[in-house]
């Protein structure tokens, strides 16, 4: 059962990580900044969790595009409501439920940041990301582009090979139409949770030319 809501790591490593995703954006074949300005036209969607850091990393970029965060936890998003950032909504729900239910609100998704509840040690996180890049096919025939990152545990110590051919299953739907493969700068390995656990972050992109 997924928790109901994301606890929002905050060491050094996890802020590395973050940092590595939000500089998909550096790309400058990336569409998803836009001039004048270099704003962000299309919007990053992630799991809120509480305080979130990642929209205060976007903030200078936002707007147009908007930061969505969703959460299962309908206080947790009226707290992060509360803090009255712009371009920022905040959802209560279940991420791949609203995807479904509600497309019209993901409609100009061009990044989909995901923390997985199973862990890269076993084949629930293929069930649990499947619509996930199910949307992410969906999106870049829709805007031309796009971004899907999911941040997973290596639990009980899987060896890295392992959680990369797992992480490659996840992604292949999504990159062996373009004859790719996942590669090492689309990973990025980090200690969480006071150092008890190994994750592994990964971050792809496609449809940049």
């Amino acid at each position: 059962m997924q928790p109901t809501t994301v606890r929002e790591f905050t060491s050094d490593d996890k802020d590395a990580c973050r940092r590595f995703n939000v500089a998909v954006l550096d790309d400058p074949r990336c569409l998803h900044l836009a001039d004048p300005g270099l704003r962000l036209w299309l919007d990053w969607v992630e799991l809120a969790g509480e305080n979130n850091p990642t929209v205060d990393l976007l903030a200078p970029v936002l707007g147009p595009g908007r930061f969505v965060g969703v959460d299962r936890d309908a206080g947790c998003v009226d707290r992060n409501a509360a803090r009255g950032l712009p371009h920022a909504t905040w959802v209560h729900g279940q991420l791949q439920t609203l995807l479904v239910n509600r497309p019209a609100l993901f409609a100009r998704t061009g990044v989909l940041n995901y923390d997985s509840f199973a862990g890269w040690n076993g084949d629930s996180i293929l069930v649990e990301t499947a619509p996930l890049v199910r949307f992410a096919r969906q999106q870049l025939d829709r805007v031309g582009e796009f971004v899907l990152i999911v941040n997973a545990a290596m639990v009980r110590n899987v060896p890295r090979h392992v959680a990369e051919m797992r992480a490659r299953r996840v992604f292949a739907p999504l990159l062996v139409p373009f004859g790719r493969d996942l590669e090492p700068t689309d990973l990025f390995y980090y200690r969480a949770d006071g150092d008890r656990n190994d994750m592994l972050n990964v971050r792809v992109q496609v449809g940049f030319q």
